[in-house]
């Protein structure tokens, strides 16, 4: 998905909200481990990061108490501010400070972030039924062009089953570094049923 500098808080909100919803829809809700990769680099300050929090703060009131969400952000280099957690009513609080506290700062590593998140998935003791990785950023990052895929392609691996979705933020937005990720989509009625495949760079 890309959005422009004139998008609004709902727009974020909406795509980001229904890519959830995407990764879910079955009969039975399955339970859900959720990665957020955040760009939080010198290019993403003002209406951008605020944008992502906006987002997010919206997202972890979707999601149910036996999903569990982490959160990495990434400049020039990538941390994990929130481990993988479940969201419950006593967990909620605490994830929405660690969201309102992201400022931007450095250059940009989506590499570095990316990495994190599948750090975090192999070293999970117990497994969701589903595993979503959200990188959220404005692609400024020549280095990625070929870092990223390689770490997908290596990662993939090591991880049976997960899918990836990509936000672009921004005029200034750089598709390319992200460009691994392929959304289709089709409505029958008022069902959204998403389908996320994994493309290998050329």
């Amino acid at each position: 998905f890309f959005f422009n500098d004139t998008a609004t808080t709902e727009i974020y909100t909406e795509q980001i909200v229904g890519s959830v919803r995407c990764v879910q829809e079955t009969a039975v809700k399955p339970s859900l481990d959720l990665v957020c990769v955040i760009d939080i680099s010198g290019s993403m300050s003002g209406n951008k990061l605020q944008l992502v929090k906006d987002s997010l703060q919206e997202l972890v009131k979707l999601l149910s108490e036996k999903d569990r969400i982490a959160i990495v952000t990434f400049c020039h280099y990538a941390k994990r501010i929130l481990k993988l957690t479940r969201v419950t009513k006593a967990n909620l609080p605490e994830i929405q400070k660690v969201i309102s506290s992201m400022q931007s700062e450095g250059a940009t590593s989506i590499n570095s972030g990316m990495q994190k998140a599948f750090k975090i998935l192999n070293e999970r003791r117990y497994k969701n039924q589903v595993t979503s990785i959200f990188l959220l950023s404005d692609g400024l990052d020549q280095p990625a062009y070929s870092q990223v895929p390689a770490t997908v392609e290596q990662e993939s691996k090591k991880i049976e089953s997960y899918n990836i979705h990509s936000f672009g933020y921004g005029n200034d937005h750089d598709p390319q570094p992200v460009s691994y990720t392929h959304l289709r989509a089709h409505e029958t009625g008022r069902n959204l049923v998403c389908r996320l495949l994994l493309e290998k760079k050329k």
